[in-house]
């Protein structure tokens, strides 16, 4: 009997069984086809202005680098794949075997604007990374998410839709949900052609996180941003994305200097099949989620926080014991949690930590821990955390005062909530009376 793959997420055990090629999309394997035509800093650390609750950050493309000075050792990077749990469909059910879906991948080597020369000579690079890399790329066409002034990136898809990395993360389900306020991106784009983490082992050596940048010249929207001049100058800058991050601006997150090389981020499109969304949790499952309402004019300290997380976790029908994400003085953001009890899982279904014991030890998520409230709402906003990284000891200048001052004057160790990078989820310094927001966690 045939069968195909179906992903549920289990809080407990992980679940592994053996499938067909075609679950498990490899090249030989038939399915529907798609028509197809054919040293700056991080622009997210530049000029902080915090958004308000839920609303939109501003992620301007041309904003100025800036130098970004860190604290915290470096920590091991060991990525893990998701836990899933792999339900057997019996393909008499609904029709056939499950179809392949495209890959998404950015390349290892990284590029001057110069050498990106157009979007045409984008796509070459990437199909020659393609066929140097993991064999399951091989005999696939690719486009590099570049724009000129002859071509917008989107129009370059064709028809494609649905994109997974080679660890079987799903990217985006499909090309609804790839762009604009739609874009819903479940797992960021961090793995290469060999299917390696390109946020750096050694985060010491990647302190602004410029291993992740990748040039696409492109917006939002998949239409033509800045671009170095149609990629024939040294000078200026380009739009570009991070290979760390989601969020809807994930196209057009930083502005790059033409001199940095970046990676370019490669997608397929022979495929025009959608990726089912995983399960969102339920009860006792242990979720992470982005609280909304919060600010340090009312009750104040830790514990005004951690009830704050208990409230919205238990409207949203999560059992057990929930917990703000933050550093306080004299101990860490992660030492409030233990490793028992399963992964922790978004809101969405995506298993935002896979393996705990390893999310304590290193602070480097599976994915964006905050960007959808406990009820499934997204969310774009900042996140405080109290240290430079999840495994700092917070104090009184990086928490305000243990969280007891929302003077403008004091600040806040803070974050983007859609990046992964662990030297980056400390690296804002935000007004306390700008604090909207908190991680919370399943203890």
């Amino acid at each position: 009997m045939t069968q195909r793959l179906g992903t549920s997420l289990s809080a407990g055990a992980l679940a592994l069984t053996s499938w067909l090629s075609c679950a498990l999309a490899l090249p030989a394997c038939g399915g529907t086809h798609a028509g197809v035509d054919g040293g700056a800093s991080d622009a997210a650390m530049d000029a902080y202005a915090p958004p308000a609750d839920g609303g939109a950050p501003d992620m301007s493309a041309d904003a100025a680098a800036s130098d970004l000075s860190l604290d915290g050792a470096a920590q091991d990077l060991a990525l893990h794949d998701a836990s899933l749990d792999l339900d057997v469909v019996d393909a008499e059910q609904d029709g056939g075997v499950e179809p392949p879906h495209n890959y998404v991948f950015v390349t290892g080597a990284r590029f001057a604007p110069t050498t990106i020369a157009s979007a045409q000579n984008a796509d070459a690079l990437c199909n020659a990374a393609a066929a140097a890399g993991d064999p399951r790329l091989a005999g696939r066409t690719y486009i590099a998410w570049v724009s000129d002034s002859t071509t917008d990136a989107r129009d370059r898809l064709g028809d494609a839709s649905g994109w997974q990395r080679l660890d079987g993360l799903p990217f985006v389900l499909s090309r609804d949900t790839l762009l604009g306020s739609s874009a819903h991106l479940y797992y960021p784009p961090r793995l290469d052609e060999n299917g390696v983490d390109v946020v750096l082992t050694d985060t010491a050596m990647d302190t602004q996180a410029q291993a992740t940048y990748f040039a696409t010249g492109t917006g939002p929207s998949g239409t033509v941003g800045n671009n170095c001049n149609d990629w024939t100058s040294g000078v200026s800058s380009y739009t570009g994305g991070l290979a760390d991050a989601t969020g809807s601006s994930w196209s057009s997150t930083l502005g790059g200097a033409c001199s940095i090389e970046a990676r370019l981020l490669c997608l397929g499109v022979d495929f025009a099949t959608p990726i089912r969304a995983p399960r969102p949790p339920t009860g006792s499952e242990r979720a992470v989620f982005a609280a909304s309402g919060v600010g340090l004019t009312g009750p104040t300290g830790v514990a005004a926080l951690d009830a704050l997380c208990q409230s919205q976790a238990s409207t949203a029908g999560f059992t057990g014991t929930y917990r703000a994400l933050v550093a306080v003085p004299g101990a860490s953001a992660l030492s409030r949690f233990t490793a028992e009890g399963g992964p922790w899982l978004r809101t969405d279904g995506a298993v935002a930590v896979s393996d705990p014991s390893t999310f304590l030890t290193n602070g480097v998520p599976d994915t964006a821990l905050a960007t959808f409230r406990a009820d499934g709402t997204p969310v774009f906003t900042s996140v405080a955390t109290g240290a430079a990284t999840l495994l700092t000891p917070g104090s009184d200048a990086t928490t305000c005062a243990g969280y007891t001052s929302d003077a403008g004057s004091d600040t806040y160790a803070g974050a983007h909530s859609w990046r992964t990078h662990p030297r980056l989820l400390g690296a804002l310094q935000v007004p306390c009376s700008s604090l909207t927001s908190v991680i919370c966690m399943a203890r």
